[in-house]
């Protein structure tokens, strides 16, 4: 079973910002039985695409999730199950300027722009974070306190998962007109620079 999720778990999300009406109705499906539900448990919460939209559209929030997918899990698991208990997690008093225009930008082209740009909007999350964790493993010093969250952009696993998400884009890029070509550039380029308002935001913490 493992394999197979795996195997499709880029392809999970883009295969509905492709098919946009089979996401709004299931989303809007699982929100109707999901009203005043209480305590929820996501099973196969993937990049949490769902869980986002759901608190987005309708104001319910899922805070537990279980993954099948070994890498995507993996990745997750690294993340908040390891490097997070290192540090004091505390609520945030306001919600980030920088991390709310960023998600309205990537809903709105979820919601509303063709599935080869709403897909190209995404990638930046992927490709700057491996990146950003690549150059700073080279140029870290020892007992760095954030090496635990460096690790896990920088790690094989993670590219493997980017290179397959490039791989899309790429093919799509050579199969759609050149207006459509024009407002994918435009959307990643958008995606990046909003990368940038988040970074430069947290380095001012």
């Amino acid at each position: 079973m493992n394999n197979t999720f795996d195997k499709y778990a880029i392809k999970n999300d883009t295969w509905f910002l492709k098919n946009k009406n089979v996401l709004y109705s299931e989303l809007k499906l699982v929100a109707y039985f999901l009203k005043n539900a209480g305590d929820t448990l996501s099973i196969g919460c993937g990049s949490g695409l769902f869980e986002m939209l759901l608190q987005k559209e309708y104001n319910i929030t899922i805070k537990n999730g279980i993954e099948p997918s070994k890498g995507i899990a993996e990745i997750e698991r690294a993340l908040h199950d390891d490097f997070l208990q290192h540090y004091t997690i505390c609520q945030a008093a306001e919600k980030s300027p920088a991390f709310s225009a960023y998600t309205d930008f990537l809903i709105d082209h979820v919601f509303n722009s063709p599935y080869p740009v709403a897909a190209a909007s995404l990638l930046p999350c992927f490709w700057v974070y491996y990146k950003t964790g690549e150059y700073i493993l080279k140029n870290t010093v020892n007992n760095n306190p954030y090496r635990k969250c460096i690790d896990t952009y920088s790690r094989d696993e993670y590219w493997k998962y980017t290179r397959r998400f490039i791989h899309i884009e790429e093919n799509l890029e050579q199969k759609v007109a050149p207006f459509i070509r024009e407002q994918m550039a435009d959307a990643f380029t958008k995606d990046a620079r909003h990368e940038l308002r988040v970074l430069e935001e947290a380095a001012k913490q």
